[in-house]
């Protein structure tokens, strides 16, 4: 039986279902319809799913198609609404949006998206607060340098270290969530062998790359939006660039390439010969980062490659 691809356009309360060949009625965004849509998929027999990411209102959804044994392909929003243009099609209904799903999945037949699990669920949810709490700490400290009232330059500084406090509890909660999950303190004990990766960065990397370790370097530099793209037409030969891919993951490998490639004798040399053959900074920054990611993948994937001894 051939596969039928569900579009399903997700908002904070509905849910809006396209089957090809059937009309279907409104569902919402609850626990209850989410039941009662999974009763119709399963009369289909070989339904795939696939929707957006919506930045969490598809959750619901995408776990009850887990629990059911349903697949779901949860997709970048960029790809899909570049695929509908493609089609010509402009106009912007949610009914529409869930037919173009549709299309989109008989036409690229996207794989499935990987159940996380709950304590990679838990970590991401902790990383991804901590860095809320750090990006508002920043804009507070910004702030704070241009506040000339005593009274609120006194509330500002005590928010600060009440945000400084929860950072560091924050950090905590992380350590030990990764200690106490087997499975994820072996791959963050591995990947701390690295010169410049901290565990904070191994955390992230647990919570946002869960597939780190069974890639090939290509797939991991791809699954990071750090595989360079061609932009050549003709004779002309354009500069590459690189695009997409997990932003998260590429925050976290910035800072640990840069440290990497100060301890890491490779890292040194392959900045320094960048640096001599005239490459500008983020053209040596983005290729150290690919290599940092590769190596960890490689590392995590054979576990008696060793790391050479740093002099």
């Amino acid at each position: 039986m051939d596969k039928v691809y569900i579009g399903i356009d997700v908002s904070k309360e509905s849910l809006e279902v396209f089957i090809p060949g059937r009309k279907t009625a409104p569902f919402f965004n609850t626990e209850t319809d989410i039941a009662r849509l999974l009763k119709t998929l399963h009369d289909l027999g070989n339904a795939h799913v696939v929707c957006e990411a919506t930045g969490g209102y598809e959750r619901p959804l995408a776990r009850a198609l887990w629990q059911a044994a349903i697949p779901v392909s949860i997709v970048n929003p960029r790809q899909t609404h570049d695929y509908a243009r493609s089609l010509g099609i402009l106009a912007k209904t949610d009914r529409i949006d869930a037919q173009c799903l549709s299309r989109y999945g008989h036409a690229n037949e996207p794989s499935p998206t990987a159940q996380p699990s709950a304590a990679e669920r838990d970590l991401a949810e902790l990383l991804d607060w901590r860095t809320h709490l750090l990006d508002t700490k920043s804009r507070l400290r910004n702030r704070l340098e241009h506040l000339e009232n005593p009274q609120l330059r006194g509330q500002a500084e005590a928010l600060l270290n009440w945000l400084g406090a929860q950072i560091e509890e924050l950090g905590k909660q992380i350590s030990a969530k990764v200690g106490a999950d087997e499975a994820m303190k072996a791959k963050a004990e591995r990947m701390k062998q690295v010169p410049g990766v901290s565990e904070l960065t191994a955390a992230g990397l647990l919570a946002h790359l869960p597939e780190l370790g069974a890639l090939n370097r290509r797939e991991a530099a791809a699954l990071a939006g750090l595989a360079p793209l061609n932009n050549d037409s003709g004779k002309m030969k354009g500069k590459r660039f690189i695009r997409g891919g997990r932003h998260k993951v590429r925050k976290l490998l910035y800072m640990a390439a840069m440290v990497h490639s100060r301890f890491d004798p490779v890292a040194k040399a392959r900045c320094k010969a960048l640096r001599d053959r005239g490459k500008p900074w983020k053209v040596v920054i983005t290729a150290l980062m690919r290599h940092l990611l590769i190596l960890l993948n490689h590392m995590l994937k054979n576990p008696n490659f060793a790391l050479n001894p740093i002099p």
